[in-house]
């Protein structure tokens, strides 16, 4: 018998894994068959099994391992709650859509219901009030006869007695002018009562007016027509003294070719003098853009860069009153009028012009919400006050009066004081009066570089603070900041002057030339709350 018969028998009555309780009982040429026979096995079952997971990594690219098990089962967990997450949104969003349409729905209603009751309360009223005025003014029928009664019975006793006749009718002719009499007397009590309610109610209404209600005795549309008429107007003062800026700059594409990037602004002229038209814009500095105006008329003109204001936002641009410029343009185009900002209260209506909503020659107006008298600003205090109205700060947008009277021009720095992001923050041109005098006239501004609060009362005798002016911040790569001056400490002298206040602080300040040296002192605070004085020279700036 040759092995592979053995071998193959033996499988035959054992199974391929059934050898080894049999190994002992074998030969050994049969165990070593059987060795074999089973090698042969597991090498092909090893095979297939390397040609699956070969199979499984040229498909996936990647080596399936545990590692990435994991993985993968992290992801499609993540994945899994982002989902759920975007459809509890999109169901809670729907939901709240839902709820808000019904709440509109049910105030509707409301006020429907309201104003039908008003109207019905007011239907009533009126009914009763005519019928008060029919039985005030009607005679006491009671007992006795109307005249018309009176003289059909007295036409009858003519007939028969005629001496009596002319007593009767003597007798009923004097009734009937006596009850004539009094029904012209009652009227005529009537009529002053009534004339005398028109000349209380007119009173009445000019006390409302005086007081400051708005015509109080107007409808509506009428009230709506009145505000049209006073936007309109406010509007046609200011829209001579607007201009629309384009400032191009030639850049290059991706494919390196030589493209001309344009960017639109609002501006506002603020002066007209024989050489040139000053013109006031917000945003970038144009010092490097080919400038083009246009004016209220129509009339596009170049124009070139005059002054910047990096800390106030604010960009002095001119064009030639002498060259290319019709007289036409020149008569058509004013400087505009300040107001003054002092004279603001909470309530009052304002107007946004230029570029409120991020279009040329957009308007928008509003009330003044709240006003902060003294707000940090570098290198001193600015007036500054907040409304609800539209505004874009970057392509210009200033805040006029009813008069057409610039108030203020808006800014895009965060509130410092909390006010809600959405809110429009508007510098008052009272703060800024000085900073555009010396943009217009080319004289150059001292900078130091700090925003600072004067020390109140209650911070110099609660906590023993110096009295000066308390740095709540230090603007980076600032004269102060480099050469040393922190947040916290109290400037008390500057250039030899004492320093109490932010009003002593600004005047010292404007009283130096950007360049100029200047001796700075503070007081620093210890770890012990000890203060001791620090004296820094330093290099003013250029705003």
């Amino acid at each position: 018998m040759s092995l592979s018969g053995v071998g193959n028998e033996h499988l035959q009555k054992k199974g391929r894994f059934g050898f080894l309780s049999e190994m002992s009982d074998a030969s050994a040429g049969e165990e070593l068959v059987f060795l074999i026979i089973q090698y042969r096995d597991f090498k092909n079952y090893m095979e297939q099994d390397n040609r699956k997971k070969l199979i499984t990594e040229k498909i996936t690219g990647r080596k399936m391992t545990p590692e990435r098990l994991i993985r993968f089962a992290i992801i499609a967990a993540l994945c899994g709650a982002v989902f759920g997450m975007s459809a509890a949104a999109a169901f809670g969003y729907i939901e709240g859509g839902r709820k808000k349409q019904h709440a509109q729905a049910q105030t509707e209603a409301a006020v429907k219901n309201d104003e039908q009751i008003m109207q019905e309360s007011y239907t009533v009223s009126a009914e009763n009030a005519s019928q008060d005025g029919a039985q005030s003014i009607a005679p006491d029928t009671e007992g006795d006869t109307l005249p018309a009664e009176g003289g059909a019975g007295t036409e009858a006793a003519d007939s028969d007695h005629s001496g009596a006749s002319v007593t009767d009718q003597t007798g009923v002719s004097g009734t009937d002018h006596s009850e004539v009499s009094d029904i012209d007397q009652t009227e005529a009590s009537a009529a002053d009562h009534s004339e005398a309610s028109v000349t209380d109610q007119t009173g009445a209404s000019g006390d409302e007016e005086k007081d400051g209600t708005p015509f109080p005795d107007k409808d509506e549309e009428e009230y709506q027509r009145q505000l049209d008429m006073y936007l309109n107007r406010a509007a046609s003062v200011i829209d001579s003294s607007l201009v629309s800026i384009a400032a191009a700059e030639q850049t290059e594409t991706w494919f390196e070719s030589a493209a001309e990037e344009i960017r639109y602004y609002s501006g506002v002229v603020l002066k007209i003098d024989e050489r040139e038209i000053l013109i006031l814009t917000t945003g970038e500095k144009l010092d490097k853009k080919k400038l083009r105006v246009t004016f209220c008329n129509g009339s596009t003109l170049d124009g070139y860069f005059k002054q910047y204001s990096q800390t106030d936002g604010l960009t002095v641009i001119a064009v030639s009153a002498t060259e290319g410029i019709s007289e036409e343009t020149l008569s058509a185009i004013k400087s505009v009028e300040y107001a003054n900002t002092e004279e603001l209260t909470c309530g009052d209506m304002i107007i946004a012009t230029g570029s409120p909503i991020g279009v040329m020659g957009s308007i928008d107006f509003g009330t003044v919400a709240y006003i902060s008298e003294s707000e940090m600003h570098v290198d001193g205090e600015q007036y500054i006050f907040y409304s609800d109205i539209s505004s874009d700060s970057e392509k210009g947008t200033f805040i006029v009066d009813f008069e057409g009277r610039l108030v203020g021009i808006s800014t895009s720095e965060a509130s410092r004081i909390g006010v809600a992001s959405d809110i429009t923050r508007i510098v008052g041109i009272n703060s800024l009066r000085r900073v555009i005098s010396s943009m217009l006239s080319g004289e150059k501004r001292t900078y130091l570089g700090i925003n600072g609060t004067e020390v109140g009362f209650g911070m110099k005798y609660n906590s023993s603070i110096p009295e000066g002016v308390y740095l709540n911040d230090v603007i980076e790569d600032s004269p102060a900041y480099n050469v040393g001056i922190r947040r916290g400490d109290i400037i008390v002298s500057l250039a030899g002057r004492d320093i109490v206040d932010m009003d002593s602080f600004t005047r010292a300040l404007n009283s130096c030339r950007p360049g100029q040296s200047v001796s700075l002192k503070v007081m620093r605070g210890s770890v012990n709350s000890e203060y001791h004085e620090m004296e820094y020279s330093v290099i003013l700036g250029e705003r």
